[in-house]
């Protein structure tokens, strides 16, 4: 629903008509200042206007629609002190801040950090977790921004695997990925590639196996690292002898059925 803002008043400004938009949907209406001035600003900024002081047109970045640098400004703003901001939690929650000298003056940051080059974004530099001040604060390429980036914690890294897999981890799979990024040593996995002896259930599921006829994938795998670096034993040796004369026989068997068609 439309509403019609026409001669209210937002702290200094009084809302003259509105104008044409310079987005789709980003309403913008003329104000006049009590200072005299006119100025075009958007449904929303009206809202958070407390003083004039020249401020919306002095520096000529957002009369007619954001600059770069003006974007860059109320950005570095919302992620630090909007909680509804997507990146409020890496930012405002985190205790990063922003400093007395910008928090509420476009002009001191535009001095400090002049206009925005192209192609590059806000970077806070050399101190990661420090705020957003003079002394820590760059323009940086966006191959410099991932250079500067925290490392992923483990939590982001197990949401990530989620992510992949489609599915939750289990608690099981969540103390496996604890315990490998901890450096820890991996169960079973570990054991078996360090040459040391299969296990009794290992050892079941062995005889089983070849009990039942072929191996599975994983078996032969568990195997192979078990048996790494040792000569095989001579039960191993006959189940390996066994399995390849029953290839032959079968290899044989389909050659003769072949034949006899051909006949």
């Amino acid at each position: 629903m439309f509403y019609d803002l026409t001669g209210k008043r937002f702290g200094p400004l009084v809302v003259i008509g509105r104008v044409e938009n310079i987005k789709p949907g980003k309403v913008r209406w003329l104000c006049r200042c009590d200072c005299g001035r006119e100025a075009r600003v958007r449904s929303n900024d009206l809202k958070t206007i407390r003083s004039c002081s020249g401020r919306l047109h002095k520096h000529g970045h957002c009369a007619n629609g954001w600059t770069p640098t003006y974007h860059s400004w109320r950005s570095m703003k919302q992620r630090c002190l909007l909680l509804s901001d997507t990146g409020y939690h890496n930012y405002g929650a985190r205790g990063i801040k922003i400093c007395k000298r910008w928090i509420n003056s476009f002009e001191n940051f535009l001095a400090d950090m002049g206009e925005r080059p192209p192609g590059m974004s806000l970077d806070r530099y050399p101190n990661n977790d420090g705020d957003y001040k003079p002394s820590n604060c760059r323009w940086a390429t966006p191959k410099q921004q991932r250079a500067n980036q925290r490392p992923p914690t483990l939590e982001h890294r197990q949401k990530i695997s989620v992510t992949l897999t489609g599915h939750k981890t289990s608690p099981e799979t969540r103390a496996k990925i604890s315990a490998a990024l901890a450096g820890r040593d991996r169960p079973d996995i570990s054991a078996r590639q360090k040459g040391r002896k299969l296990s009794p259930e290992w050892r079941a599921k062995l005889s089983a196996a070849k009990k039942g006829g072929k191996l599975s994938s994983g078996h032969r795998a568990a195997v192979s690292a078990a048996l790494k670096g040792r000569k095989p034993s001579p039960e191993h040796c006959a189940a390996i002898s066994a399995g390849k004369l029953a290839a032959i026989a079968h290899r044989n068997a389909v050659a003769q059925i072949g034949r006899s068609d051909q006949q």
